[in-house]
């Protein structure tokens, strides 16, 4: 018997003491993909870049959001007070701007 694929995941964040990685997870926080590691402990004489400035975390994240795409999925809206990584993405197609109707209509001919 096949699992069902996921309809919707959204995009989360790992963070341990001296990597980061961003995943897709499912609605029941399976993880679905998962971007390449980033390296975000820096030495003391560094200078400190927040996640969401620095080129390796971005550089990431849109390898993550690439993979989905490849794979068929397409953004959905960002839930509000989410954070800058929290994107969302549903399976399939983006619908199209027809209304329900117009698409019977088309379909029936």
């Amino acid at each position: 018997m096949s699992r069902t694929p996921p309809l919707h995941c959204s995009i989360a964040l790992w963070r341990g003491y001296v990597s980061a990685q961003f995943y897709a997870r499912d609605p029941n926080g399976g993880v679905l993909f998962a971007s390449p590691t980033f390296q975000t402990w820096r030495l003391p004489w560094q200078p400190s870049v927040p996640m969401r400035d620095d080129p390796r975390a971005l550089e990431a994240l849109e390898a993550l959001k690439a993979e989905l795409r490849s794979r068929g999925w397409t953004r959905a809206r960002r839930e509000p007070g989410s954070d800058w990584y929290e994107f969302r993405f549903r399976l399939g197609r983006r619908p199209s701007s027809a209304t329900a109707g117009e698409r019977l209509a088309a379909a029936l001919d």
